[in-house]
Formats: C-alpha cells, structure tokens, sequence
C-alpha cells in the first residue's frame, strides 16, 4: 500500500484539496456536457419559433394578396374605359401568380398535415379564380349589372369557405409549432434536471470526502489529546503511535520526543518540565489556530522579514513558505495602494500596536485583488516589537458586488446609459457650475417613433435590442464629456456641455437625426424608426434640471405634433399650449358633469321623395369663457383621456330625449343618427346603455341609427359582429361613417349587420375636378347596393355634388347644400318646413 502511505503523509492541506479538485473537475466536466445539450435544446427553440414566424408571414402575404386581388377585380368594375380594365386585368394576373407563389411557398415549408390543407386551399383558389375570371370577361364586355351579380354570388360561395381553409392552414401550422415546442420542452426539462443532479451529486461527494479526512484527522487529535491527558497524569510511559508523516504525525512525533525528553530529567528538572508542558501547550493551541485559521496568517520579525504563513496565505497569495521566508511583505504590494495608506499604518502600529484597513497587493501569478488586513505588532517586556503578525481575507467578490450594486443604482440595465436619478444628479453638477462660470448648458429630450408598434408587432427581445443599438448611435454623436441618459421606455436624454452658440445643438439634433433614422438590422428584421427631439437651454427655458426636462419634454411632444422626425427649439408659446391643453381637458371633464354640452343635428334628405329622412346629432362644447368650441379641439382630447365614454353616453341619452320631444310635438318619421367612438364600441356596457335609452325615452328600435368609423369597426372586428349584432337585435339600424378612409375586408363588411353607408366627405368634395375620387364614388355605391345597403353621400355643398351623386343612386345626401348642423329648436323648424313645402308643391 506505498501509494495510501504516500498519501495519508502528505500535507493535510492536499489530502483535503486534491480529492476535492478531482471530484469538482469531474463534475464540471459532467455538468459542461449536460449544460451544452440545455443549450442545444435552448437554440431548438428558437429555431421551431423561426421557421413559425416565417410561415405565419407567408399565409398573411397570401391573405394580403387575396385582398389585393379582390381590390382589382373591384376597381375593373368600376373602371369604364377599355385601356384602364386592361391594365387592370394585367395587374389581376399578376396578383394570382402571387398568390400561387405564395401558396407554393407555404406547401413547401408546411408540415405534412399542413401542406394537405394548403393544397386543399390551392384548389378551391383554382375554382374561386375561374369564377372571377368569368366576372372579369363580362366587366370588360361592359356588362357590368351581369359583372356586379357574378360577383356576388362568387363572394358568397367561396369567399367563406376560402377564408376557413386559410384559418383551418394557420391552425394546423400552429398546432405543429406547439407540438414541436413541447417536445423540445421536455428535453429541456430533462437535461435541467441532469444538470441539477449532476451538481447537487458532486457536492455531496466533496461533502462526504471533506468529512471523511476531516474526521480522521479529529480521531487523530483525539488520540493524542488522551495520550496528552495520560502525560500529564504522570504515565510518563504512554505509548504513542504516528501513524503518518503529515503535520499531526510530525506533530505526535515531536510530543513523543518531548515525553521522553521530560521522564529522562524528570527529577533533575522538575521545574523545567512544568515549563516545557505549559509551553507544549501553548505551542498546540497556536499551530492549530495557525494552520487551521479560514483566514492568511503572516508573521514577520521586528526587522519585518517574513518568519511564517499558513495555509490559507499560500491559497490566497499561490506563495508557499519556502518562497517568502526572510523577504519583506511589501513582495505582496500591487503599487495602488495609496501612500499615505502605508504610512497611517505604520503610524498606528508604533502608537497603537495594532492597524486594520484595505490593501490591494497582488499574487504570485499577477492577479491584483483587494484584502481586508488586520496586523498587530507583539511586544516584548521592554515594550519594542519582536514580531509583526497579521491576517488578511481577499474581499474581491465583496467589493465587485459593492461596484455592480452602485452600477445598477446609477444606470440602465438594458443599455448601461444612465438613469432618470444618476441623469437628475449629474444635470444639477452641471448646472452648478454652468451658473458659476456663466454659460449655457443644452437638454435635448429624444422620443423614438412607432417604437410601440415595433415592440408590439415583433416582441420585447427585438425592441430590447433596438433600444440598445440607439443608445450607442446617441453615443456617438456626442463627446465624452457629454451625458447620455435613457429615463424610461424609448426616452432619451442629451446633455450638451461646455457650448457656446444654440447653432452647436442644432448641429447635433440634425446629427442625431440622420444617424438614428438609419435601418436596424436586428433578428433577421430591417427595422427603421426616426427620434422626435425637443431641445431647451439653461437658463432661458429653466432654472433647475426639472424645469429643464420638463421644457424639453415639451418641445419633443410639439415636434411630434409636427410630423415627427424632426426637432424643436422650447418657446413659451409650447409651454402656454400644453398648460392650455392640460386645462382643456379638466374643463371638458367639468363640461360633461355640469352640462355645458349641447346638440346640433344636421338633416339628411331623401334624394327619390325630397323630404327629410334623418338627423345626425353632432355634439359642441359652449364654454363660459371661450364661447363655441369646434369638436375638431375637443373629441380627440376626449378620445385620448378616456372622457368620451360619460361625454357619448350624455349624446346618445340626450339625442334620444330630443326625438322623443319631436315625436311628441308631432314630428315622426324621422331617424336619429348617433356617432359611436372606437372605446364606445369595446365597451362591453354599451348594448344595455343604448336599451336603457330607448326604454326610457319610448322609442322604436328603427328610429335610432348608430353610426360607427370604418376604422372603429376593423380594429377589432371580431368584437364589433359581436357588438353590432347584440344592437341589431334591438332594432336599431347601423351605419358604416367614413366609408373608403381607412382599410375594409369585404368578408368582414358583409359580416357587419349594417343598413347603411356614409360615403365620406373627402371623396365627394373634389370629386367634380378628381376623376378618381368619381370613379371611387361610382364604385362605392354600386358595391353598396349589390350588398343591399343604403348609400348617404356626406358633405354635399354645391349642386353639381348634387347631381352627380343623385345620378349614381345615392339614397341620401348629408351636407352644406341643404342645412349647417342646427340647435334643437332650429332643426324642429327646418323639419317641420321642409314638411309644408313637400306637402304643398305636392
């Protein structure tokens, strides 16, 4: 057994080291294996999400190409002149080999159930396009009531079913993806779980070995201390055996020695062997406190030359004793240590005897670390040192923590630029010495644009990542001595220093401008967004680091306002326009509760029988103050404050009580329109309030219209079928406003319970010098009619508006022509006139 005794002669330090060492790379090994097939199965995933992403992107290319496809096919039937629907026609062909191209594209990256779906869809595209080709034929041989039926009746046979292979594709694609995501998820889970035991099993086993030699090496102790204990009672004849050659062998060594040095002059030197065993003792308790002690011990004579160290000095330091003997500490010295540090601790030790404080030195393979160091000088009777003994622990993990923590408190985590409290912080230095020194001093407050809808769209990771790649464009554009701060979201902050002229903020917003608006190429996605900046100067536009950001803050919010992409000087007119603004909304909050809103309906007149068919209530603010205000001021801010949820409950209770006052007076058959907002429309009490209306005002369901935006309808078109659905059943009749404005699906249009379409203002204003907007009209109304709706032209001001929209079919026309919007008791007349006069020329 050569190699045990080797072993069990060694050093305690490397019987407990090295099982340890082997044991720890074993399981580093081990777990490096397990933690690289987690990191595969990691990448997996992303991968499974790619190719996901990437076949969802080619179904919604093939909807928006479908769309577009039947967009042409539209605009062929609307077209009158031959060139134009032949070059309408190219353009269909064009648009079907799309889709087919997409569609093969799709069968190609699809999954095996999938790509049978795909190819079921191809053929009901192949008979849907046939139909279409035949609706073509007929528009081109001018046949178009033929055409506009055809149509129809292709829509209705395979649109729907068109539309639910495309959903029933888009749910075999995702129930693969999730399929393929569980299992990668599994196989995560079981090499976390290796990974784990792995790590929880090798330091049991470091466990069990530091044990095992540690209880050894008590036996041991116990062994000797009982020999100890025999000695001492007198049996100077105990046996004692050493059983190995490591420090505690040496040591029952050397006791042994000592025993029988002690019984060979017992009697001759009694006294000297009382000594010897209080100094016995004594020499025990200081090796075991040495070499055991968790921190580095290092003693040096009065000349501090090195005398000894333990172990833990040569863990820490890599020095063994043999390297350091007879040397002076100051070998450990890294050099950056301060001075006047080494000189505060010789002074404590000659007036105090003892010093603590922070070193840094270095170790023997160069490494500079920080130590904790305690040194006590040991006099002897005369009171001079004879030796020097200090211990030292390495503190390295303590002050990188200490550093990372007051990292995190000053800076953003995602960019590492500084945050809202280091940037207030910083700004106030600033502006203290800007005040003594007199000089201005720039804040430009940055806003990036459809940031929001990026980080919606294409997830937090990639919005994450074009934060961080704009702040280190906004790096470069300025110079060290500037501050760059991001205080929240896509905000940022510029500190411009040290500058003389405004000329020089100009210089950098134009900078920022350019560089920031360059394309991002981050996760396979070219992303473009444009910074909105606002720029203010101290002291002109605030006296404090708040007032400044709040300055630049507006300035930001007014280039926005502007166009974005652009930047702006703060003036005191911004300032005076956002407390304007602020003060408008409080005072429409008090208009809503204090009823300082009123009606104004304008009159919508039957084109077939010349009478009045309805009124569409329009809300105005009349303020004590500032008279009249146009709703193009107020709506919006009430949209974006959430007011119009109490202000159109008030139009639609109020709107109600009036027909019913004309009913009453006499005055039947007449509709009333009311607006309904987009946040109206999701809110889901708005089917009881509008029922709540009609029963406590006795109205019919047919004498209230609500009309909706296009756009309110498409956000969520899902629940506006929902919605407009429950309100059909009340008998109440819907309209579609703004017709043509916004982006329509005709599958979602004819699922929409509605009765009419309000042909929008900006088509029929210059449709008499516009020939496209004519032709948009034409097309709208015969749409309109083919789907059995009702057509109301808005803003209708002159004649020849008139006559044109009268010979399209237009059922109903709205505008300057006949009636300005009216208060209620003017309205009441302008009906009851419009009534005699019918009655009379009758």
């Amino acid at each position: 057994m050569p190699h045990l005794r080797a072993y069990r002669d060694c050093s305690l330090f490397r019987q407990l080291v090295v099982p340890i060492l082997l044991v720890g790379l074993a399981g580093v090994l081990a777990t490096t294996l397990s933690a690289r097939a987690l990191v595969a199965s990691v990448a997996a995933f992303d991968g499974v999400y790619r190719a996901g992403d990437e076949r969802m992107r080619e179904l919604e290319e093939l909807d928006r190409s479908l769309a577009h496809y039947r967009a042409l096919v539209l605009r062929h039937l609307a077209s009158e002149s031959a060139a134009r629907m032949a070059a309408v026609g190219d353009q269909l062909a064009q648009s079907r080999r799309r889709i087919f191209a997409a569609l093969r594209s799709a069968q190609a990256t699809s999954p095996g159930a999938s790509r049978g779906q795909a190819e079921r869809l191809a053929a009901e595209l192949t008979h849907y396009f046939a139909e279409m080709d035949a609706v073509v034929r007929l528009s081109a041989d001018f046949e178009k009531e033929s055409a506009f039926t055809l149509l129809t009746n292709t829509e209705n046979d395979h649109v729907a079913s068109i539309t639910e292979s495309a959903r029933r594709l888009m749910r075999e694609e995702l129930t693969e993806i999730t399929s393929t995501r569980d299992a990668l998820a599994a196989s995560a889970t079981r090499n976390l779980w290796i990974t784990v035991g792995l790590g929880v099993g090798g330091g049991a086993l470091v466990l069990v070995i530091a044990f095992g030699v540690i209880r050894r090496i008590t036996g041991r102790l116990s062994r000797l201390l009982e020999w100890s204990r025999d000695v001492a009672a007198g049996d100077l004849g105990a046996t004692l055996e050493v059983d190995a050659g490591d420090e505690v062998g040496r040591l029952t060594a050397a006791m042994g020695e000592m025993a029988r040095n002690i019984a060979h002059a017992h009697r001759e030197l009694a006294d000297a062997k009382r000594e010897a065993e209080t100094v016995a003792d004594k020499l025990r308790i200081y090796a075991n406190a040495f070499e055991n002690s968790g921190e580095a011990i290092l003693i040096s004579d009065r000349d501090n030359c090195i005398i000894d160290v333990n172990s833990a000095f040569a863990a820490q330091t890599g020095y063994t004793l043999e390297e350091v003997r007879g040397q002076d500490p100051r070998i450990l010295s890294s050099g950056r240590t301060p001075r006047e540090t080494y000189q505060e601790l010789w002074a404590s030790l000659q007036e105090e005897g003892f010093w603590q404080g922070e070193l840094w030195d270095r170790k023997k393979d160069g490494q500079v670390y920080p130590k904790w160091t305690a040194i006590s000088a040991i006099r002897d009777a005369a009171g001079e040192a004879r030796f020097y003994v200090a211990s030292f622990t390495d503190i390295s993990e303590r002050k990188a923590a200490e550093e990372r923590i007051a990292h995190l408190a000053h800076h953003d985590i995602l960019t590492g630029l500084l945050n809202r409290f280091s940037l207030e912080d910083r700004l106030e230095q600033v502006l203290a010495g800007a005040r003594r020194e007199g000089r201005e001093v720039v804040v430009l407050f940055i806003d990036l644009d459809r940031f929001k809808h990026i980080n919606d769209s294409l997830g937090h990771q990639v919005g994450d990542q074009l934060l961080v790649e704009v702040a280190s464009r906004l790096r470069g554009c300025v110079r060290e001595s500037d501050i760059v701060a991001r205080i929240g979201g896509d905000e940022f902050v510029l500190v411009l220093t040290g500058f003389t002229e405004s000329a020089y903020a100009a210089h950098v917003a134009e900078k920022i401008l350019q560089r920031v608006s360059e394309p991002y190429r981050i996760a396979d996605h070219e992303l473009e967004t444009t910074p909105s900046i606002g720029i203010a100067v101290f002291p002109s536009d605030g006296a404090n680091a708040d007032e400044l950001l709040k300055s630049a803050d507006v300035a930001m919010y007014h280039a926005k306002e502007r166009g974005r992409h652009n930047y702006y000087f703060f003036t005191e007119s911004m300032r005076v326009a956002a407390t304007e603004r602020l003060a408008l909304e409080h005072a429409l909050r008090v208009a809503v509760e204090e009823g300082q809103l009123e009606l104004h309906y304008q009159p919508q007149i039957h084109v077939g029988e010349v009478r009045i068919c309805a009124v569409e209530a329009l809300v105005r603010w009349r303020h004590p103050e500032q008279g009249l205000i146009p709703p193009d001021r107020f709506i919006p801010l009430a949209e974006e404050s959430g007011v119009i949820l109490p202000l159109g409950a008030w139009v639609l209770d109020r709107a109600c009580a009036e027909l019913a006052r004309w009913k009453a007076a006499g005055i039947g058959g007449v509709r009333m329109a009311v607006n309904l907002s987009a946040r109206q429309l999701q809110s889901e009490g708005l089917v009881d309030q509008v029922s709540a209306a009609m029963l406590a005002h006795g109205l019919e369901g047919s004498e209230l219209e609500l009309e909706i935006t296009e756009t309110a309808a498409m956000s969520d078109a899902e629940l506006a079928v929902a919605q407009l659905t429950a309100l059909r059943r009340l008998g109440v009749r819907l309209a579609i406003d703004d017709f043509g404005t916004g982006y329509s699906s005709l599958a979602y249009l004819k699922r929409l319970p509605i009765q009419t379409l309000k042909l929008d203002r900006t088509f029929v204003r210059d449709l008499e010098q516009d020939n496209n907007d004519a032709e948009i009209c034409a097309a709208t109304v015969a749409l309109a009619h083919n789907l059995g709706l009702e057509v109301v032209a808005e803003g209708v001001e002159t004649e020849a508006q008139q006559a044109f929209l009268t010979e399209l079919g237009c059922d109903c026309l709205q505008g300057y022509r006949f009636s300005r919007p009216l208060p209620a008791e003017e309205a009441e007349r302008f009906i009851a006139e419009c009534r005699l006069s019918v009655a009379t020329s009758r």
